[in-house]
């Protein structure tokens, strides 16, 4: 997580960031499954569960953020007069999703814990 030298830490300026990064982490997932656009997305975890919402002020940043990282691409697609981004994971992103996987997967803690809250 990057942490700005200049920025005062603050709990919630703390937990934002994590909840950025997870999130990004998130979508990066769901990236890799199938190529979306952001308004799929936000209705996707929406439907997953009652408790769960994400704003629209919050996918998009994170998706201009994935992409100017080039952990993901999108192409413009025209819908009569509209046009959408439809977002899919570049080959950066691939390799950076296998690292966190591969990270999560030596953690026996994390492993741990997941098998067992799936039981």
């Amino acid at each position: 997580m990057f942490i700005d030298p200049k920025l005062k830490i603050t709990n919630r300026h703390f937990n934002e960031k994590a909840m950025n990064e997870k999130f990004s982490i998130f979508l990066l997932w769901l990236l890799s499954k199938k190529e979306r656009h952001g308004y799929e997305i936000i209705k996707i975890v929406k439907e997953s569960s009652p408790l769960a919402s994400i704003a629209a002020s919050r996918v998009y940043p994170l998706l201009a953020q994935l992409s100017k990282k080039g952990l993901i691409s999108y192409k413009k697609e025209l819908h009569g007069k509209r046009a959408s981004k439809h977002y899919y994971l570049s080959s950066k992103g691939k390799l950076a999703l296998q690292n966190i996987k591969k990270f999560i997967q030596s953690n026996k803690l994390v492993v741990n814990f997941m098998e067992d809250m799936l039981k």
